[in-house]
């Protein structure tokens, strides 16, 4: 894929303003302002919406955050919610295609994280996954070759 520079915050803000959370949930966006990394725009944000749609769709109250940092030469892009977790046997299973969980609903066709997992290696990394039942879910793309540029402060 093509890589051109990409501004976080304001993917993340147009990601998150195009969420329908569920009533009450508060979608957040936490990123300093001029963090930028050079990568394929179009798979980055299809990777984030489809992270951005499971976590609205699992989260009945509380909130999502989609979250943006620098950590050394790597770029961390997180979907964090209050959902109602995975269990260690949906964990195994969540990136496989088609697959819905066993307590999911039945909407969707389970490719969304599928998409995810497939995409985030053309983007020059890798996707890590913290959940647990009643506490919600972390998904984290680690963009390890990505080039990081922040604004230098005005002095």
């Amino acid at each position: 894929p093509r890589a051109e520079p990409v501004e976080l915050e304001p993917l993340l803000h147009e990601v998150a303003d195009d969420l329908r959370p569920h009533d009450g949930v508060t979608v957040d966006v936490e990123c300093e302002p001029g963090l930028v990394v050079t990568v394929n725009r179009d798979v980055l944000e299809q990777a984030l919406r489809n992270l951005g749609e499971n976590a609205a769709k699992h989260t009945p109250a509380g909130r999502v955050v989609l979250r943006a940092f620098g950590a050394d030469k790597t770029v961390h892009v997180e979907v964090e919610d209050t959902g109602v977790g995975m269990s260690a046997e949906t964990q195994q299973h969540v990136f496989d295609r088609f697959y819905r969980g066993q307590d999911r609903d039945a909407e969707g066709f389970g490719l969304g994280l599928a998409i995810v997992r497939q995409s985030v290696p053309t983007l020059g990394g890798r996707v890590e996954l913290d959940s647990a039942p009643g506490e919600g879910t972390r998904v984290r793309i680690v963009l390890e070759r990505a080039r990081v540029r922040a604004e230098a402060p005005v002095a």
